[in-house]
């Protein structure tokens, strides 16, 4: 009892315990949590605790300490104490809530660290040493020791119900006392030998129960706010998620105690209650032990309604993380609490009536032969029964006004459910809360994953036709990094509005956002091809190198077996796309080896790594008129095929060709004198009713097509171009085939005329097909005029030549011994001793030469002197100009003297 005095007293004011998840940590004492609740707006969660888990059990202890140490006090106070403590005890719940505590440090573990507080051990020792104290206080030693009662002195039959014998006793103080004596007078309570309308009361309080049991496990229990992403729970997904986490224990605890407990003690008190109005078998003391088990074990339902009032007072941790509690724990403890006063209200005294000489009635009548009770039934109607009628439509309102703020249900369908959890994923609208994910399960045919969301109240007007739903998650792309928060609050699916058309029965979920919004403006386009692979979405769509818009989706057609890719193009930009635009691959980079030669294209660098679609109008083709949305379009290979596909008219022929076609590929053009008229169709063109041997004179078929809008501008509008090229054959037109490429060997079909080629007269035709005569050309032309040349030289006088050209080389060959005999004596000329000696005499010589020559060198006497002797030169020369001049204009100046002439005087007109 001291240890007990000790420790109520410390607990109260000191902290719990602690939870720090990072370097965020939060710690509360008993006396905050009931502060929480009531903060929280939950007064009735706030109540329960304040009354169930503090003052009640310490009430009774204090109760308890006054009256063992028989503390001085008024007796009707002692009388009115003791009455109190045996009605509160069963309230008091402090080793329930202690467990509470347990099951929410395993809660905790897996976000956090947990620590306890200063009163923690204390309070446990206190919730031991009450629970040990309760069990030590026996209810008639302590009524006898507060009011003893005078012995009875009527003689008492051993084997027959006090009841039989005229005697009940009193429910508080268990005081024997006369039938017929209402008010006991030890602790004055009042009470009659069967409660008056106890089924009455007790199926009342059951059916509330009942009534209160369904919200509490359809609603939220509990809300988990993290990061931001509010994540309701119920009883049930608690279980789960436990069990899922691994603490099968706990899991097990709260599911026996919070599901499996209330539901049997309704069980068991509905049948407790059908049999005392006098069904089913006579078992009294079996039926008393149900009594018994079920009003023991039934306040431990309670464990989960402490669990949420830990949590939320311990986890508020701002943005990080908080707990709140809802609506549906409200809902679970007034269960609980409806449960426990059925099980007060139920008389277990009925279930001994039907057994035989127990009832009151019988000793009052003693006619009942049998000696079996007369056991009166239950009336059908009590007032009592307003009660469970008024919870009835309260709880009706309750699930009526949950329904119907609930929001609308959405199916969605996708591929994979990674990152998606039933009750945790949220579903965001402009990073809005305005739902969550409730299951994911697999479809019937186990191909797809079907997810069910909720949507919150008010949230109808965000579902249309064309609403999309994609899941965010980290990713990383050629637009950057995104999803980066979703690292630690998970991934979420965000829901983008949409504007037109009814909500259909399902959406499709999408692994990566739209790239554009339903009610974005501009247009889509399908493309169609044949190859996968070829475009992603998110690759972009250019016009002559600048972005117009981005390829949103990619689906195969099991139908036509092609890959069709809708793309999206951004206003403005869509007027862009008329009825004559032409789309194409552009892989950035595009190397093509053809006939013409090497062709190498380069695109932006966003292409030349991802790829893209590129799209403009032919050359030769108007703009066209503006299309409608989701029109269809070929997407074609490359660029030079756009050009191509404008010619759709051609006439088809074909040529037989004696050559070797390697090297001829579908696709080579047709030329004349360097013009394109056609393309090669088919390389060889074998039919069935082609039949031929293989001898020199084979030939082997090809396809041309000759594309009669590629000669309009040759030959005007509309000409007859099958009779055109008729009469172009009959005038020497052939074809032949020539080299291109010499680096690739790629050929090219050339007609030209040829003069000397024989008429043909009528064309001849092969299974419909006009044919285009054909003459050998390129490398077997080449070799053709190889052999005339060598048989030219063949004809030629070789013998007289040779004969010649004999003769002409003993000549040389005498000339050449000449020639040889004059080096041999050059070579004796150079190897005597005169000619050896000659480069040291040319030394001699050259030294002397340059002491000579540095006598006149500027400054010295010899220069100085030659400098004045060109002076003086130069002055007479100067002087014998004016002689030299008279003496060319008058030779014989030097013997007759030259006389000047006079300056000509101009005359006057006449």
């Amino acid at each position: 009892m001291r240890w007990s005095r000790c420790l109520c007293c410390c607990w109260p004011t000191c902290s719990f315990y602690l939870y720090e998840s990072g370097r965020i940590s939060s710690e509360i004492e008993l006396l905050e949590i009931p502060n929480v609740l009531f903060t929280e707006d939950y007064a009735s969660l706030g109540t329960f605790f304040l009354l169930f888990v503090q003052l009640v059990p310490a009430f009774c202890l204090v109760t308890i300490l006054l009256l063992v140490n028989r503390v001085r006090m008024p007796a009707g106070l002692k009388t009115f104490l003791a009455r109190i403590l045996f009605q509160l005890k069963t309230w008091g719940m402090a080793e329930i809530f202690l467990a509470g505590v347990l099951v929410s440090f395993v809660k905790l573990m897996a976000y956090g660290d947990i620590g306890i507080g200063l009163s923690f051990v204390p309070w446990c020792m206190f919730c031991l040493l009450q629970l040990r104290t309760f069990q030590c206080v026996d209810r008639r030693w302590l009524w006898d020791d507060i009011a003893p009662m005078p012995a009875i002195t009527q003689p008492l039959k051993v084997g027959v119900t006090g009841i039989r014998q005229g005697l009940r006793s009193c429910a508080c103080c268990t005081a024997v006392l006369p039938v017929d004596q209402t008010v006991c007078p030890r602790c004055n309570s009042k009470g009659t030998a069967r409660r008056k309308n106890s089924l009455q009361w007790t199926l009342a309080l059951l059916v509330t129960s009942f009534i209160l049991y369904l919200p509490a496990n359809i609603m939220p229990i509990m809300i988990t706010d993290l990061l931001g992403d509010k994540m309701p729970s119920t009883i049930m997904a608690g279980v789960i998620l436990l069990w899922s986490e691994g603490s099968y224990p706990v899991a097990l605890v709260i599911f026996i105690a919070s599901i499996m407990v209330p539901t049997l003690k309704m069980i068991a008190i509905a049948w407790l209650c059908w049999n005392a109005n006098g069904n089913g078998a006579r078992d009294s003391e079996r039926m008393h032990l149900i009594y018994e088990v079920v009003e023991f074990v039934g306040r431990w339902s309670m464990i989960d309604v402490f669990v949420i009032a830990v949590l939320s007072a311990l986890v508020r941790m701002g943005g990080l993380m908080n707990i709140y509690p809802a609506i549906g724990a409200v809902m679970f403890a007034l269960v609980v609490v409806m449960t426990m006063f059925s099980a007060m209200t139920f008389d277990p005294r009925l279930l001994w009536d039907r057994e035989p000489d127990s009832s009151h009635e019988e000793i009052q009548q003693h006619g009942n032969k049998s000696g079996e009770a007369k056991v009166q039934k239950v009336k059908n109607w009590s007032p009592v029964w307003i009660f469970p009628i008024v919870t009835a439509l309260i709880g009706a309102w309750i699930l009526f006004y949950h329904y119907s703020h609930q929001g609308p249900e959405v199916t969605l369908i996708t591929t994979n459910a990674e990152g998606i959890e039933g009750g945790k994923t949220r579903i965001k609208s402009r990073s809005v809360d305005v739902g969550v994910v409730e299951s994911a399960t697999l479809t019937d045919d186990l191909t797809h994953v079907e997810v069910k969301a909720r949507l919150n109240s008010g949230m109808q007007k965000l579902l249309h036709n064309d609403s999309v739903f994609w899941v965010v998650k980290p990713q990383v792309g050629r637009e950057g990094i995104s999803g980066l928060g979703t690292l630690l609050s998970g991934a979420y699916i965000e829901l983008q509005p949409g504007t037109k058309g009814s909500v259909p029965a399902q959406y499709p979920l999408l692994d990566s956002p739209p790239l554009a919004s339903p009610d974005a403006k501009g247009i889509r386009i399908l493309l169609e091809s044949s190859k996968a692979g070829q475009l992603s979405p998110g690759d972009p769509v250019l016009f002559r190198g600048y972005r117009v818009g981005s390829v949103e989706t990619s689906t195969f057609d099991t139908q036509k077996r092609r890959i069709t890719y809708q793309l999206f193009i951004n206003a403005p930009n869509d007027r862009l796309v008329t009825t004559n635009v032409r789309f194409w691959k552009d892989s950035g980079i595009a190397v093509d080896l053809t006939s013409a030669g090497m062709r190498v294209e380069m695109g932006s660098l966003s292409t030349l790594f991802g790829g893209g679609v590129s799209f403009d109008i032919p050359e030769g083709l108007d703009l066209g008129e503006p299309v409608a949305n989701k029109t269809e379009y070929h997407l074609f290979d490359d660029q030079k095929s756009i050009q191509d596909s404008v010619f759709t008219e051609h006439i088809d022929y074909v040529m037989f060709f004696k050559d070797s076609v390697r090297g001829l590929q579908p696709g080579a053009p047709v030329e004349f004198r360097g013009i394109r008229l056609g393309t090669v169709g088919k390389v060889p063109f074998f039919i069935p009713g082609l039949k031929q041997r293989l001898n020199d004179d084979y030939r082997i078929p090809v396809e041309v097509r000759v594309e009669p809008q590629r000669l309009i501008n040759q030959l005007g509008g509309d000409p007859n171009i099958r009779a055109h090229i008729d009469d172009l054959i009959n005038r020497g037109l052939r074809g032949s085939l020539k080299t291109g490429n010499l680096v690739t060997g790629a050929l090219y079909i050339d007609l030209d005329f040829y003069p000397k080629a024989p008429p043909r007269g009528k064309i001849q035709e092969f299974n419909g097909y006009p044919i285009i005569p054909t003459i050998s050309g390129g490398l077997a032309q080449i070799q053709q005029r190889l052999m005339d040349a060598l048989d030219k030289i063949n004809n030629l006088p070789i013998n007289p030549l040779l004969e010649q050209a004999t003769s002409t080389l003993a000549q040389s060959e005498k000339t050449m011994q000449h020639v040889q005999t004059t080096l041999d004596n050059l070579n004796k000329i150079t190897s005597s001793q005169s000619m050896q000696q000659l480069p040291a005499d040319m030394q001699t010589t050259l030294r002397e030469l340059n002491r000579s020559m540095q006598g006149f060198q500027p400054g010295s006497a010899a220069y100085n002197k030659m400098v004045a002797d060109m002076q003086r030169l130069d002055q007479v020369l100067r002087e014998l100009q004016p002689v030299l001049k008279t003496l060319n204009d008058k030779s014989n100046a030097l013997v007759f003297e030259a006389k000047d002439k006079k300056d000509p005087q101009p005359k006057g007109a006449k």
